[in-house]
């Protein structure tokens, strides 16, 4: 048995002192994991007891994956990635190189962790449009739930980060250098841009729009369908697009519920002044 480099054990801060390491000519009979024969390992796997690989699962090189994992058919881990323990990819889930997923974690079907950033700027000389490198990763922490067919994209430079016990719903997407804190819970279909800074216990809600380079502080509450275009104070409840407090949406919408017979009165009024 032998630990996994210390500089990918340390940045999870899980001990695998009981993994193995797994290479294509190790023996059967001496893997600590239940290995499926169509599974495809790199070089410097290493894989925790107790741990599953299903068929038709692709591991890169550098891998380690801890203790009680469940890895299910077709899924793809890249390299350099570390998932803790008791960590479940369910079928077809992409991993891409040198993501960080704690333990306990539930990653859903179809889902997309580390795809590369929405980072494109015109070239002022060319007039044509180009890709922007980038070269960070994600981090998700221990005991999130990603959704399923949800995206994480990897960070420009540096980290996009999902907090201990944050839960991203389906087909949800959380941008490059984006931040959720802990315990926030992002429903399906939110779109979360580039480093929008999501702090702990918030809610949002289905379908909401979040643009970039905003702060939502601790506590913060947003209605489904909400478009939200300035920074959210903590403890703040909001909706509408653009987004106002929802004491100030609730007022709109009865004057707006108002308008048919407003406008039948305004016409009244026409008729008798002319």
């Amino acid at each position: 048995m032998v630990t996994c480099p210390k500089s990918q054990s340390e940045r999870m801060g899980w001990s695998t002192k009981n993994a193995a390491v797994l290479m294509p000519s190790a023996k059967p009979e001496l893997l600590s994991a239940e290995i499926h024969p169509t599974a495809v390992l790199g070089r410097n796997v290493q894989i925790g007891v107790g741990t599953s690989i299903m068929a038709h699962v692709v591991i890169g090189d550098d891998v380690c994956i801890g203790a009680h994992v469940t890895v299910f058919p077709g899924c793809y881990i890249g390299e350099g990635t570390v998932i803790g323990e008791r960590t479940v990819l369910k079928p077809c889930v992409v991993v891409r190189e040198r993501t960080q997923i704690g333990h306990d974690v539930m990653v859903d079907s179809g889902a997309v962790i580390g795809s590369d950033g929405f980072g494109f700027a015109p070239n002022k000389e060319t007039g044509k449009i180009e890709k922007i490198p980038q070269v960070g990763f994600v981090v998700v922490k221990d005991g999130a739930h990603i959704g399923a067919n949800a995206t994480l994209d990897r960070a420009t430079l540096g980290k996009t980060i999902v907090g201990e016990n944050t839960i991203v719903g389906d087909l949800a997407q959380i941008a490059h250098n984006a931040v959720l804190g802990d315990e926030t819970l992002v429903e399906p279909q939110v779109g979360i841009c580039g480093s929008t800074c999501i702090g702990s216990r918030v809610e949002i809600g289905r379908r909401a729009g979040i643009v970039g380079h905003l702060k939502v502080e601790d506590g913060a509450k947003i209605q489904a369908g909400s478009g939200i275009t300035k920074d959210v104070s903590s403890g703040s409840v909001i909706g509408g697009w653009p987004s106002v407090p929802l004491k100030e949406l609730e007022e709109r919408e009865t004057l707006q519920n108002q308008l048919p017979e407003l406008f039948k009165r305004v016409q009244s009024l026409e008729k008798r002044l002319s």
